[in-house]
């Protein structure tokens, strides 16, 4: 449904575009000609205005994005290859909730919609008045302007996933996890490290990445901007695409088994828990676990 509706939503965008253009080369009149009136000059600043809202939209998007909603999501472009053990992790910049970031989607949107909605009544009257504009033009741009408004909350929740993020790239070898720190880079020790913890949220938008971190060599090797304290250790990030966080979990179970847990949802460990356990419960009855055992193993080894 997602799919339709964006395919949708961007092949109107192009009808609109070619429409907007179509209607500027109408209008190619200079005032110094007999037939120029100030609407012209009115309706063209508007649509090169939202022509120009259009292209930083397909900016945004990026070419992944374009060919991914003009083919309903049949045609998805391969990311270039890289290093299959390089995580990105996006970083939020602000502790707010990037209110500021949707803010202002949230008002640009509304501009748009209103400079549409004003591009069709002025041409609409300028057709009354005998000028040289077609139906075709009012129409669209009216209902353009009428349409813009319903995409304004789905514009809000996207600033408010991923807006004002700076990726970070952290690369989980056998030794450890290897993360940027200043120019250089610093390793957290597996032997260190007593998993992690992945936790959905905004509807499955944007998952939460926690660490545990079991003693004080990892907790100096963690980079400070992951020194979060959180019920599951350490919070590395709010806004981690839930792609990656999948790539993550995958790579750090090939490289240590068991070390990841998902707290959003419900697992079955057999002879360990109970089916409706969540994975926090899980998590901390692992850790007490881990506790005795070394506690165990301290006592044989005195014996």
């Amino acid at each position: 449904m997602k799919a339709v509706l964006r395919g949708s939503t961007a092949w109107f965008g192009l009808a609109v575009a070619v429409i907007a253009i179509v209607t500027l080369v109408q209008i190619q009149r200079e005032p110094h000609e007999a037939d120029w009136t100030p609407v012209d000059g009115f309706v063209r600043l508007l649509l090169f205005g939202l022509l120009l809202s259009g292209f930083i939209v397909l900016t945004c998007l990026g070419k992944r994005g374009i060919v991914r909603a003009f083919t309903f999501g049949l045609v998805e472009l391969a990311k270039p290859p890289g290093n299959p053990r390089v995580i990105r992790f996006d970083i939020p910049e602000k502790e707010d909730g990037n209110r500021l970031m949707a803010n202002l989607v949230a008002i640009g949107l509304f501009l748009v919609g209103l400079g549409f909605m004003v591009v069709g009544i002025t041409i609409g009257l300028a057709m009354l008045n005998g000028e040289e504009f077609t139906l075709l033009s009012t129409i669209t741009f009216l209902v353009a302007g009428l349409a813009v408004y319903p995409t304004i909350p789905a514009g809000v929740r996207w600033a408010l996933d991923g807006g004002y993020t700076r990726p970070i790239e952290i690369t989980f070898t056998p030794v450890g996890m290897s993360q940027p720190v200043g120019k250089g880079q610093k390793t957290v020790a597996w032997s260190s490290i007593g998993g992690f913890v992945f936790e959905r949220h905004r509807g499955g938008r944007r998952v939460d990445a926690h660490i545990a971190i079991s003693d004080d060599v990892g907790r100096r090797q963690l980079s400070p901007q992951f020194a979060n304290p959180s019920p599951h250790g350490f919070l590395m990030t709010t806004a981690m695409d839930p792609f990656e966080a999948e790539r993550a979990a995958e790579i750090i179970e090939r490289t240590r088994p068991g070390s990841v847990n998902w707290a959003d949802r419900r697992i079955r460990r057999g002879g360990l828990g109970h089916e409706k356990a969540n994975a926090k419960s899980v998590v901390r009855r692992s850790v007490f676990a881990k506790r005795s055992d070394r506690k165990a193993g301290s006592s044989r080894e005195s014996t």
